[in-house]
C-alpha cells in the first residue's frame, strides 16, 4: 500500500464520491483537488500555518529536486553510455566489412578487370548517325543554356557521359574549336533571318503602305497582328508573350502603334495592378510600360519622313539617284 503523504495531515477531507474536497486545518480554505504540489504550495503560503511547518516543508522540497535531479543526471549518463557502446560497435563492423571488401579485391587479377572492361566495351556500340546526332544535341545544350565551351573538358561531366554512354566517351566528345564554330554558324543564321525579315522595314520600323495593304488583307482587314510589339526584341520568351496577350508578329523589327500602346498600357493596368516579386513576372508586366510613347512614335515618323523629302531634294538638285537608308539594312 502507497505511504501517504504528511501534507494531508493538515487538511480535514470533505470528500464525496466523484467530488474530492480539502479543507486547510489553519485559514479553512477549501480545495476540490487532490493535488499534492497545489497543497504544499498553499500551506508554504498560508498566513496561518507554523513557521516550523513551512521550514520544514521547504526542506522537503530541496531535498526531492537535488533527488530528481540526480536521478536524471544518472538517466542521461546510462543513455550516453550506451549511445557510446553502439557507436563503437558500429565502427567496429565497418571496419571488418572493409577490410574483407579490400581483401576479396585484392585477391582478383588485373586480367579479370580488363577482360570485364572488354565486355562492356563489346555490349555498348554506337553508330555514326548516332555520334552525330548526339554531338548535336551536345552542341545544341551548349548554346541554348549558355554554358561554357570548356564543358566537355571537365573530368565531372566527362565521368557523367562515361557512366551513361561508354561507346560515346571513347569515341570522343566534340572538340571545343568544333562547338565555337557550331554556335557561330547557328547565330550567323539568326542574323540572316532577321535580316531577311526586315527587308521592307526603314530605320526607324515603318512598313511601306504597299506592304501595309496587302498585309491587311491577308489578316483579314483586321490590321492589328501586324502592329504588334516584337516580344523577341524586348527578350520576352513565348510563355510571357502569351501572358501579355501578344503574339508572334511577321515584322520582328516593327514598333507598335500609338493606339496599339494605349489600349496594352490599359490592359496591363486592370490586369496586373498587384505587385510581383518574380522578376520574369515583373519583367513581362512592366513590357507595355517600357514602350515608347505614342507622342515619341509620332515625332519619330515625322522626323524620318522630313529626313526623307530632304535627302529627295538634295538628291534632285545634284541629278543623282535618291537612295533610301533601308536598301543597306
Amino acid at each position: 500500500m502507497k505511504k501517504k503523504d504528511m501534507i494531508f495531515d493538515f487538511y480535514i477531507d470533505k470528500s464525496e464520491p466523484g467530488k474530492p474536497l480539502r479543507v486547510c486545518t489553519f485559514c479553512k480554505d477549501k480545495w476540490r483537488n487532490n493535488d499534492r504540489r497545489r497543497l504544499i504550495d498553499h500551506m508554504i503560503g498560508c498566513p496561518k500555518a507554523p513557521k516550523r511547518l513551512k521550514e520544514e516543508l521547504l526542506q522537503r522540497d530541496k531535498k526531492d529536486a537535488l533527488t530528481k535531479q540526480a536521478a536524471t543526471q544518472q538517466k542521461q549518463a546510462s543513455q550516453q553510455m550506451a549511445f557510446r557502446a553502439e557507436e563503437t560497435n558500429h565502427r567496429r563492423r565497418s571496419r571488418n566489412w572493409i577490410s574483407k571488401t579490400e581483401e576479396e579485391y585484392t585477391q582478383r587479377s588485373f586480367s579479370d578487370e580488363e577482360e570485364e572492361h572488354e565486355e562492356g566495351r563489346q555490349r555498348d556500340t554506337i553508330t555514326r548517325e548516332e555520334r552525330e546526332n548526339l554531338d548535336r544535341l551536345l552542341i545544341e545544350m551548349i548554346y541554348q543554356c549558355e554554358l561554357p565551351i570548356s564543358l566537355v573538358m571537365q573530368p565531372s561531366f566527362l565521368a557523367y557521359i562515361k557512366s551513361i554512354r561508354p561507346a560515346y566517351y571513347n569515341y570522343g566528345l566534340p572538340k571545343t574549336n568544333d562547338i565555337a564554330n557550331a554556335i557561330v554558324e547557328k547565330i550567323e543564321q539568326r542574323a540572316r533571318k532577321v535580316r531577311k525579315q526586315i527587308r521592307g522595314v526603314d530605320f526607324l520600323g515603318e512598313r511601306s503602305r504597299s506592304q501595309d495593304a496587302s498585309f491587311y488583307e491577308q489578316e483579314g482587314g483586321g490590321g492589328g497582328s501586324s502592329r504588334e510589339i516584337s516580344y523577341r526584341s524586348q527578350g520576352l520568351s513565348d510563355r510571357q508573350s502569351r501572358d501579355l496577350g501578344i503574339g508572334p508578329s511577321r515584322d520582328t523589327r516593327n514598333l507598335p502603334s500609338p493606339e496599339w500602346v494605349i489600349r496594352e498600357r490599359e490592359r496591363d493596368r486592370e490586369r496586373y495592378s498587384y505587385p510581383s516579386t518574380d522578376p520574369e513576372i515583373a519583367q513581362s508586366r512592366n513590357i507595355v510600360s517600357q514602350s515608347p510613347s505614342p507622342e515619341r512614335i509620332l515625332r519619330a515618323r515625322e522626323r524620318a519622313k522630313e529626313a526623307r523629302a530632304k535627302a529627295r531634294e538634295r538628291a534632285r538638285e545634284r541629278s543623282e539617284p535618291f537612295s533610301d537608308p533601308s536598301d543597306f539594312i
